[in-house]
């Protein structure tokens, strides 16, 4: 067992991934990026009312009264994120591409096995794309043209889908 766990601290785990009611630095980390990166100034969520008041007490990290309107639009902001933007059907197209491509370049970039080494892994990071791109490799060809769909916004289309019965769900190979 972690330390942490034994001696009553149970609350930093909250800090960083809050399984009791989602609150966590990743969510703050992701929105304000995502938004930044999205929207440019546009205003995001700010968390720093979240950090003035809040405390710890009976080993769980709570929130004062007062920012119950910035838990609210915390919340707001992810809902319209994931509604509006994560599940855009072009952006899942681009996403669903991106993951072929690196699948394509897994075995001359050596990606998945770059996670057995820390010092290897540091450098997966969205660069990896633009080393395809520009790579003249042979054996990159595949994984180089899908990067180029996506800069030509030749994406994936959506054809269709199914709802497959629950009764069914065992004869679809995994």
């Amino acid at each position: 067992t972690h330390q942490a766990r034994v001696d009553g601290r149970d609350f930093l785990y909250e800090i960083v991934a809050n399984g009791r009611n989602c609150i966590d630095v990743d969510k703050f980390d992701y929105l304000a990026r995502d938004m930044e990166n999205l929207f440019g100034g546009k205003k995001g969520f700010d968390c720093s009312r979240l950090w003035h008041y809040n405390r710890v007490i009976g080993n769980e990290i709570c929130y004062h009264t007062s920012v119950t309107g910035d838990i609210y639009e915390m919340f707001q902001q992810r809902y319209y994120m994931h509604k509006q933007i994560y599940n855009h059907r072009k952006g899942k197209a681009v996403e669903y591409m991106i993951c072929d491509a690196l699948l394509l370049a897994d075995k001359e970039l050596g990606i998945s096995s770059s996670t057995e080494s820390p010092e290897r892994f540091q450098y997966m990071t969205d660069h990896i794309v633009k080393t395809i791109e520009c790579s003249t490799s042979a054996a990159l060809g595949p994984a180089r043209a899908i990067i180029r769909r996506i800069r030509t916004r030749h994406l994936y289309e959506f054809v269709d889908e199914y709802l497959v019965p629950a009764d069914l769900m065992n004869h679809i190979p995994k």
